[in-house]
């Protein structure tokens, strides 16, 4: 029973239309789909939905949940970025639409000063940048603040799902910054993973860096799979598709390396909630 929750198209840094993605996950033989479109920004921001055609996205994936109804199930979600300073603009985007959840990550974490936010999913050179000036080269002061604004936007705003957890490993480059392994980036992890356990948001194994080869691992990384287990922690499996083709990219190394580590069940979103089925062998 394969499903994929976090996927990308053309109305925000995707490749594709909409169609295009339920296509693709016909063929897959999906059980069901969700489209979580980077939610509007507050600021000038590349990969975000335009707040112009928030309405048209919505539109456009309610007249596909019914053209479809009868081969796939389809929900309307977004990807929902954590701004601690402006909360309530989070909180009133998931009121201007009748979404049917959401993913809650963390993109940004701090400012310029001259007030533009600094993101650590940009070119290494944009990270490198922000790295420099706000942090003055100090990765564990970094490591700190991306797992603490993590922790908060938790506990803020209690998200069904949780994505790309450990994404800041994304920018270590050998000699500079930290590695996953390192014993601080782990410490800081474990932490933020015991504060998703407590508010019992699922957490996402996001297969993006391995099929684009960019990492060896999946965010969260296995190294900690078997904790996440022991803490019981709650899985799913998305592939954070910004294409057709990656719906269900790495989904078996996903899978094989979550039932290594004790898991026998991930959750999906099936008949309008997230609930536990066996891991596929697929």
């Amino acid at each position: 029973m394969l499903s994929n929750i976090h996927m990308h198209t053309h109305f925000c840094d995707g490749g594709e239309a909409p169609v295009k993605y339920v296509h693709a996950a016909l063929e897959k033989g999906l059980a069901s789909l969700g489209f979580s479109a980077h939610a509007p920004a507050p600021f000038e921001c590349n990969w975000a939905l335009p707040s112009g055609r928030l309405k048209e996205y919505i539109n456009e994936i309610q007249e596909l949940k019914e053209l479809y109804k009868s081969q796939i199930q389809i929900y309307l979600g977004l990807e929902l970025d954590y701004f601690p300073d402006i909360l309530s603009y989070s909180q009133n985007l998931l009121q201007s639409g009748p979404f049917d959840y959401f993913i809650a990550s963390v993109h940004f974490i701090d400012n310029y000063p001259d007030g533009r936010r600094w993101t650590i999913d940009g070119p290494n050179e944009e990270f490198r940048k922000g790295f420099e000036e706000i942090f003055q080269n100090d990765a564990l002061t970094v490591t700190r603040k991306f797992f603490e604004y993590t922790r908060k936007m938790i506990t803020d705003l209690n998200p069904p799902v949780i994505g790309h957890i450990d994404k800041l490993k994304m920018q270590y480059r050998p000699g500079s910054f930290i590695p996953e392994d390192h014993p601080y980036f782990r410490e800081e992890l474990l932490k933020t993973l015991e504060v998703a356990q407590k508010a019992g948001s699922i957490v996402e194994i996001n297969t993006r860096a391995l099929y684009k080869n960019r990492e060896e691992t999946f965010y969260p990384g296995q190294q900690v799979f078997k904790e996440m287990h022991e803490m019981g922690i709650k899985v799913m499996v998305n592939s954070d598709a910004h294409l057709p083709h990656e719906i269900t990219s790495e989904f078996i190394n996903a899978f094989n390396a979550l039932s290594s580590a004790g898991y026998s069940e991930h959750y999906i979103l099936k008949d309008n909630i997230f609930q536990a089925v066996k891991l596929p062998k697929i």
